[in-house]
């Protein structure tokens, strides 16, 4: 047990009075300090549902242990749930416990034991830490939870659980041992399928390659990563591991992957690994402090400190996610990590022989713990079923309408998904022949983020399908989710004579751009993509939209949460990913299909510049016109600068027949001309000369061209 002793340093931050009884403690040093106020701050705010009343205790003298400072708190206040240490074992050490292993003895260090009564019952406490002791990286853990609850990032990746399996191959190890891994996962997907989008990557399901004597599986690492990526709300693995990787294949491997782990607009998920030493943070570097730590790897971790069997993960994984799903069932409000992890701890306490009490055994539930903030909430949406209303049968490439019955005016979300598929696997162990039947995630379909009302189209990839399943997410103070049952196909042949793929047109920061546009480094480059039977989304198929620059090796899927319908299911706008690599000429293609199969190949040349207050892409449109014409252009990096624009036209005899003038502060301008002279005189139809003159920033540019009329 540490030795760390308290002075009696207690800030209090209530906010209504200081008769409130305390939900959340921080335990940090002085020079931690910084970012547990900042995690005070983001938690005390009443209007929130995430509200709760925190306490401060800082400790740098001797005066009471930890463990006697917490007895007394709860004690005297029995609404205390949380406990966050902030700061690495040297800074405030764990207490320890020496237990009997194999043929020797080992000292387990366990937050636990901080609130757990000698050692020897459950922690009182849902504890976790935020294992650092640089000021700067705890300060950055706590905005990015600042971000993660009050800038949340809305989209189906809150709905959405990666179930991750190790495959069956282990030196000295039983394949019926190691299939384990993935029927332990399987049971996961089991209890959750029918509340949320559960994505399976299990290893059996991926085939391995071989460089000497090495194995990996490259294709499920691959997976994991694109996945992660693009947001999802829980990360599960069960399999074998150590602090810096998962599994003998190195699935995930912290040197190699770390970096690449790239997760934006703070779709982070809270990673639960059932394996060994994941949740390690004394004495190494481990991936699961630098997940925690970099900014976008992960809000928080569940994991164990040491070596834990097989047995131990399903039991507290198995409570875990079946306390999650009576949650959602339930329509409760909140789901706190730190709720479940006690539940689960408590779980295998009480239901369970001496071998998995907190008293005698090396892999008991003591060595679970959390890495970082044990209050955070799980964002896993409600089950709501009343929130919109389905059909009961749908036909094959007709648009259906969906009006849910509150609409919200922030974000909504619509999947369709293809039948759940069963996959049989046969091995051969030794004599014995064993068959094991596993459930897989169905394929996304469809996709489509919208406001307000919406529509889908069944695309002919489900023709060989019975049915079809819906689920309907609405972003409101809490998340809602509402799935759909077995919606039945019918097949109809009205489609059979649509041979054309769908139309892709090309923008720049909401601009529409042509062959040798010029775009600028990290600009938002969008596509439209019109089809008047729809477009199809659905990745898992082989129909992805997808798009690369000069090389087609060099593909990338487009994300379709990135992708939104505009003015009905025929109009598809996605946003790609800037150029931020490539200088000078390049050729953008992109591919896409209509839900009829049909696929168009589109490119676009373009020129990438560095950023800079350029103006670029003027020309008037359209040209020739009839009664208005537009003269357009761009100014790269305008920072609110004010533009100074004279258009002067002339005929071909030089004679200047109208001028026009314009001031903004806007990157793109557009100035409309009706085709009158000076004196409202209507011109005749023929070819004229324009002048350009625009002031920008002290600097003057000049530009000549020709436009013509036609009545």
């Amino acid at each position: 047990m540490t030795n760390m002793i308290l002075k009696k340093i207690i800030i209090f931050f209530n906010i209504f009075n200081f008769l409130l009884s305390t939900d959340y403690i921080i335990i940090t040093t002085n020079d931690l300090k910084d970012s547990a106020t900042n995690i005070i701050d983001v938690y005390s705010d009443p209007s929130k549902t995430y509200f709760l009343n925190m306490e401060l205790a800082l400790f740098d003298t001797m005066s009471m242990t930890i463990n006697d400072f917490l007895d007394n708190k709860i004690l005297e206040d029995s609404n205390l749930k949380y406990l966050l240490i902030i700061g690495d074992e040297n800074d405030i050490p764990s207490p320890t416990k020496t237990v009997s292993c194999g043929n020797g003895q080992d000292e387990y260090p366990s937050d636990d034991f901080f609130s757990s009564i000698n050692q020897s019952s459950p922690p009182r406490l849902a504890t976790g830490r935020v294992p650092t002791s640089n000021p700067s990286k705890a300060l950055e853990y706590s905005l990015k939870l600042k971000d993660y609850l009050q800038s949340p990032s809305y989209g189906a990746w809150k709905s959405k659980v990666l179930l991750i399996s190790d495959d069956e191959i282990k030196n000295n190890s039983s394949l019926q041992s190691e299939i384990q891994h993935t029927i332990y996962s399987d049971s996961i997907y089991q209890k959750i399928s029918d509340i949320t989008f559960a994505k399976t990557l299990y290893g059996p399901m991926y085939e391995a390659e071989y460089s000497g004597s090495e194995r990996r599986l490259p294709t499920l690492t691959d997976d994991i990563i694109n996945y992660l990526n693009s947001g999802a709300a829980i990360i599960n693995y069960i399999g074998h591991g150590d602090p810096e990787t998962w599994a003998a294949e190195h699935i995930i491997d912290k040197d190699r992957d770390i970096n690449i782990i790239d997760i934006p607009d703070s779709k982070l998920p809270i990673w639960v690994a059932g394996t060994c030493y994941f949740g390690r943070y004394d004495n190494v570097d481990s991936m699961s402090e630098s997940l925690l730590l970099e900014t976008n790897g992960a809000i928080a971790i569940l994991g164990a400190t040491r070596s834990i069997s097989k047995a131990i993960n399903k039991k507290f994984l198995d409570n875990f996610y079946g306390d999650i799903r009576q949650h959602i069932l339930g329509g409760e409000g909140l789901i706190r990590l730190g709720d479940l992890f006690i539940n689960s701890k408590n779980y295998l306490y009480n239901s369970h022989s001496s071998n998995f009490h907190y008293t005698s055994n090396c892999d008991g539930g003591y060595l679970y713990d959390i890495l970082g903030d044990p209050a955070i909430p799980i964002p896993l949406a409600k089950l709501d079923n009343s929130i919109i209303e389905y059909s009961d049968n749908v036909t094959l490439l007709e648009s259906y309408e969906l009006e849910p019955t509150s609409i919200m005016n922030n974000y909504q979300f619509i999947q369709i998904l293809d039948e759940e598929p069963k996959i049989e696997l046969n091995y051969t162990d030794g004599d014995n022949e064993l068959n094991y039947l596993f459930n897989y995630s169905p394929n996304i379909i469809y996709q489509n983020n919208f406001e307000g009302s919406t529509c889908y189209i069944p695309p002919i990839d489900l023709v060989s399908n019975e049915y079809i399943q819906i689920k309907f997410y609405q972003q409101q103070i809490n998340n809602h989710i509402t799935s759909s049952g077995p919606i039945y196909i019918q097949t109809s042949n009205d489609f059979i004579n649509d041979q054309s793929g769908p139309t892709i047109d090309f923008y720049s920061n909401e601009n529409q751009i042509t062959s040798n546009s010029i775009v600028s480094k990290n600009d938002t480059i969008s596509i439209v993509i019109s089809d008047q039977i729809g477009v199809n989304t659905s990745e898992n198929i082989g129909h992805a939209t997808r798009y690369w620059f000069n090389n087609e090796s060099d593909y990338i899927n487009v994300n379709p949460e990135d992708c939104s319908y505009t003015v009905s299911c025929n109009n598809l706008l996605c946003k790609i990913g800037a150029p931020i690599d490539f200088n000078g000429c390049n050729t953008l293609y992109v591919e896409s299909w209509d839900n009829a199969n049909n696929k168009t190949l589109d490119s676009l040349r373009i020129n990438i510049i560095e950023k800079s207050s350029e103006v670029y892409n003027l020309f008037n449109f359209p040209n020739p016109f009839s009664e208005r014409t537009f003269f357009t252009f761009q100014i790269q990096n305008n920072e609110s600068n004010l533009v100074k624009t004279k258009i002067k036209i002339y005929s071909q005899d030089g004679i200047l027949l109208m001028t026009l003038t314009d001031e903004s502060n806007e990157n793109f301008i557009s100035i409309e001309w009706d085709g009158n002279d000076t004196n409202s005189n209507l011109l005749p139809n023929g070819t004229y000369i324009y002048t350009v003159d625009i002031k920008m920033n002290e600097k003057s540019i000049n530009s000549t061209g020709k436009l013509s009329i036609i009545r």
